[in-house]
């Protein structure tokens, strides 16, 4: 594969922003990709894979981050309006864009070249698309890792493994609860007689 050129003189910078976010990529060039702003050359070159810039990774990363929060969210038995509503408050461009800001990715991301800082929806996206290059690079536990890194904090509490506890159903608890109650109360019987 032809690497675009301004990849070689930049990979110095993709090296240091792994250390800043905590994850080495086995395949690097999905971060330069990460770091690529609209109007950066790499638009402009012929490969049209990068004719987007880091826009087809921030939908991966938008959705990676979607799948963790939903994880969280199924089983506390909430309604799909109060998921939104976690959503829009967490999922912001003013938060990402305060993530961002505090690990330095504006030190990393490759600019338009008459654009002098990242600007605040560049910088959400920025942060989307590096979780969706860990995600394509390495899997859920990538993006996870780099997420936690990059202190989003809402995805602490999702479970590595939900396929037995997230699909219980509380009635069902309910019902064991119950009955383990009502066989107790039978063989305290049987003890009295």
């Amino acid at each position: 594969m032809d690497l675009p050129l301004p990849y070689h003189s930049n990979l110095t910078l993709t090296h240091k922003c792994e250390s800043e976010i905590g994850y080495t990529f086995r395949e690097p060039m999905l971060l330069w990709e990460a770091l690529q702003a609209p109007g950066a050359y790499v638009t402009f070159c012929q490969v049209p894979r990068y004719r987007e810039a880091h826009k087809r990774l921030a939908i991966v990363g938008d959705k990676v981050l979607d799948f963790l929060l939903s994880l969280k969210w199924y089983p506390t038995w909430q309604t799909t309006a109060q998921f939104d509503h976690m959503r829009s408050t967490v999922f912001t461009n003013e938060h990402f864009y305060t993530v961002g800001e505090n690990h330095r990715l504006q030190d990393y991301v490759e600019k338009d070249p008459g654009t002098l800082r990242v600007q605040k929806r560049t910088m959400s996206t920025v942060v989307e698309a590096i979780i969706g290059a860990a995600y394509l690079d390495g899997g859920m536990e990538a993006a996870k890792t780099v997420a936690k890194n990059l202190d989003i904090d809402v995805l602490e509490d999702t479970p590595p493994d939900s396929s037995h506890d997230v699909l219980a159903d509380p009635l069902q608890k309910l019902d064991l609860d119950a009955s383990k109650e009502t066989s107790q109360a039978g063989s305290d019987k049987t003890k009295l007689t």
